[in-house]
This record gives structure tokens, sequence and C-alpha cells, in this order.
């Protein structure tokens, strides 16, 4: 029982990333926050798509919601 506890605690260790150091993608990260790739830290997430963002005249852009460019189309 030890052994697979041990073996459980160690995959869990390499699959979870670490908040300490740089990330390099959102499973560095815990399930609450994504990899600034930029920065190389974790933020919380703000949105995933423009729905996230409560005004329509935004997006989700980069995990921030922004004004929405004008496009021609538009």
């Amino acid at each position: 029982m030890r052994i697979i506890l041990l073996l459980y605690v160690m995959l869990m260790m390499v699959s979870c990333g670490s908040k300490d150091g740089p990330c390099r993608d959102d499973y560095d990260c815990n399930g609450i926050q994504v990899c600034n790739t930029a920065t190389g830290k974790c933020e919380k997430i703000i949105c995933t798509d423009d729905q996230d963002c409560l005004d329509p005249r935004y997006e989700c852009l980069d995990n921030r919601c922004v004004l929405k460019t004008p496009t021609s189309s538009e």
C-alpha cells in the first residue's frame, strides 16, 4: 500500500508541474490558473472565450477582456 501511495504522489508531482518555477504551458499551473508564456507565471483565468466577457463590446484575447477592434464587415 505504501508503494502505491508513493507512486501516486510521484505521479502527481510530475504531472502538475511546479507553481514555484516558471511555467511553460497551462499544465504547469493549477486548475484555476493559466500560464502566461511571455512572463512564465501562472495567472488567474479571466476568460477563455468572448462569452466570458460580460460586455458584448469586449472579446477575450490572451486571457484578457479587451475592447473589440472594428472590422470592415461590421
